[in-house]
């Protein structure tokens, strides 16, 4: 809704030049189809199909106010959309319709749009979410936790080469231990219970990626984490001090 048509053409021959996809936000808010429409007389899907980014490579994050023409649009061009439950809430607006989203076959996965690193707790709150707006007690759990584990790692798997998410052979060694021991029966079928009243507030004692040991028992070891905390706490504050 921001983007001039000469800004949009350049960034669409950009990325058609490298072969890449586009992540852009779409329909966030009402206004943003309304200032759309009045700057530059159409939707922002369809300016964005008009410049060709639409496609397989490309994600689309919130879809918010997308109309079941936009959102077929996207499903037909095998477009990518990522939800951010906790981020709609904290600006107050409406939440992703995610079910219907899921519906019109289109691979949607879960983002943060940078409220936290907490991807479990947006499963959480997409689940939640969900129940809330629709008043229904019995939608989006498991689609909430596929989002995560499935979908997130689908979306991985169309734009890096090296295939991840799961441990397999020929899978990127990148694993994550969490701190959990449950009172209850932990198994494949109370897995997604687990994930979402759990895991979410377990804390994680060791991460592994592409096989290189990056925390061990909470501790990032090759980092001076102290240092780094004091630098941001500086540079917070001179950041701050500037807008103010």
């Amino acid at each position: 809704m921001t983007l001039s048509p000469d800004t949009l053409e350049r960034c669409a021959a950009e990325g058609q030049a490298l072969d890449t996809g586009f992540h852009v936000h779409i329909d966030e808010a009402e206004c943003d189809g309304e200032a759309s429409l009045r700057e530059f007389g159409a939707l922002p899907i369809d300016r964005f199909q008009r410049a060709g980014i639409v496609g397989p490579k490309s994600i689309f994050a919130h879809g918010i106010h997308l109309d079941e023409r936009g959102r077929k649009m996207l499903a037909e061009s095998d477009s990518m959309m990522a939800t951010n439950p906790e981020s709609n809430m904290n600006n107050g607006l409406r939440m992703t319709p995610l079910l219907e989203i899921l519906r019109d076959g289109i691979l949607l996965g879960l983002g943060t749009d940078g409220m936290s690193n907490q991807l479990i707790a947006q499963a959480r709150a997409a689940y939640l979410a969900q129940r809330a707006i629709r008043r229904d007690p019995r939608v989006a759990f498991v689609e909430a936790c596929r989002l995560l584990l499935e979908n997130n790692r689908a979306i991985c798997d169309r734009i890096f080469p090296e295939p991840r998410g799961r441990l397999a052979p020929g899978c990127l060694a990148d694993i994550a231990i969490f701190d959990y021991r449950p009172f209850t029966p932990f198994n494949s079928s109370t897995f997604y219970g687990h994930l979402l009243f759990g895991l979410v507030a377990a804390p994680v004692t060791t991460t592994i990626c592409r096989g290189r040991v990056l925390l061990e028992n909470g501790v990032i070891s090759h980092l001076d984490e102290a240092g780094i905390r004091r630098k941001a706490n500086e540079r917070a504050r001179a950041l701050w001090g500037r807008i103010h």
